[in-house]
């Protein structure tokens, strides 16, 4: 990519994040802070692969885990709203989810012909994708320290729906993602997720985004690359290991 297209893809990312973004001065313990979320993430996107559930269902916030529990997390491949049910509600048509104990008994979903149903981490809103890798572009970091958005790029490959398609097709895709944490009584976790609003003619969001994402739009985040956490982190210059 030309150095023109990189700095337009900028711009239309920051555009698209709808977050603010200061250019300050980063402190010595939010370069600490930095690099602890850095870490958190690396091992998030690691369970994820691996489809380590309970690991995977560890990193969700104290609040998520107390309302949604881990078979409910597992059922639905973790791609959970925290308020999923109370939306469910709020419309007529559709079929109903079942309740958290019927989840409980049944263990997984099953398929047509009654069998179980293995859990595949959803990483997308597409369900025919296979993740094959990834790359940490940048770390975002709140002024008090309390939250964090890490933007990097995820890389697999994505199926034509078969029904459709009459045969096998993929193709390799990369897309940007955004995984965000928020401070806790357990240290960092993502925070409370929901399903972000996709808007007709507006590019799709596939990552979950904060349930009270419009707060998180007025908080202010100084960016910072990898590189510069690992190469300002005060741990390390005392001689720790990060």
């Amino acid at each position: 990519m030309n150095p023109l297209a990189k700095i337009i893809s900028f711009i239309l990312l920051i555009s698209a994040s709808c977050f603010s973004i200061v250019f300050a001065e980063v402190s010595p313990e939010n370069y600490e802070k930095a690099a602890q979320v850095l870490r958190a993430e690396k091992d998030y996107i690691l369970q994820r692969a691996q489809k380590n559930w309970p690991k995977i269902y560890n990193y969700q916030h104290p609040r998520y885990k107390n309302k949604i529990s881990l078979e409910e997390f597992k059922y639905f491949n973790g791609r959970l709203d925290y308020n999923f049910r109370e939306k469910s509600r709020a419309h007529i048509s559709g079929a109903k989810y079942p309740s958290a104990e019927e989840i409980k008994k049944q263990g997984s979903p099953k398929d047509l012909m009654g069998f179980p149903i293995r859990p595949n981490y959803r990483w997308i809103i597409i369900s025919l994708f296979t993740f094959e890798g990834h790359k940490i572009e940048r770390i975002y970091m709140s002024r008090d320290g309390q939250r964090a958005k890490v933007q990097w790029q995820l890389k697999g490959r994505e199926q034509l729906d078969p029904r459709w398609a009459r045969g096998f097709y993929d193709y390799p895709v990369k897309r940007i993602y955004f995984d965000f944490w928020e401070m806790t009584e357990e240290g960092w976790r993502i925070a409370v997720a929901a399903l972000a609003h996709n808007v007709s003619g507006r590019k799709t969001i596939h990552h979950l985004v904060p349930h009270n994402k419009e707060e998180w739009d007025k908080t202010e985040f100084i960016s910072m690359t990898p590189e510069e956490v690992k190469s300002n982190n005060p741990a390390l210059k005392k001689g720790g290991t990060s």
